[in-house]
């Protein structure tokens, strides 16, 4: 596994930039974090972003309890945000996965509006086909 690196929220254009330009595959970037009201390890979120088919998309991936006890509530907030999403399966993970609309804003939104996390928060980031450098 890859190792974690220390993010904020501001850095997301510039990881989903790096990763867009990726010519390595499997190219994503997990974002980790934990809310105030649940700081326990298995509580923590994970918001990723990958390239599939030549396209960066934003992936809920329903394998962590929190990712899928949140599916319901975020999957709304997302469709009231206007952006549509598919629901998809790969190696036996299902994942909501969207790729149209400004996907930096959206995660900025997720994080913190819908979480209420802090724009300086600390984010934990797997980086894995592409480099990163603070």
């Amino acid at each position: 596994m890859a190792p974690q690196i220390r993010v904020t929220v501001t850095d997301i254009p510039r990881i989903i930039n790096l990763l867009s330009t990726s010519s390595r595959a499997p190219a994503f970037a997990v974002l980790m974090f934990n809310t105030a009201d649940r700081p326990n390890a298995q509580d923590a979120l994970n918001l990723q972003f990958s390239m599939e088919n030549g396209r960066v998309g934003l992936d809920w991936v329903l394998l962590g309890p929190r990712n899928i006890e949140d599916k319901d509530a975020l999957s709304q907030y997302i469709r009231r945000r206007g952006y549509s999403y598919s629901e998809e399966t790969q190696n036996k993970v299902t994942y909501l996965r969207i790729e149209d609309g400004d996907l930096a804003q959206l995660g900025d939104d997720i994080i913190t509006k819908f979480y209420a996390l802090p724009r300086t928060g600390q984010l934990n980031l797997i980086a894995e086909g592409f480099a990163w450098t603070s």
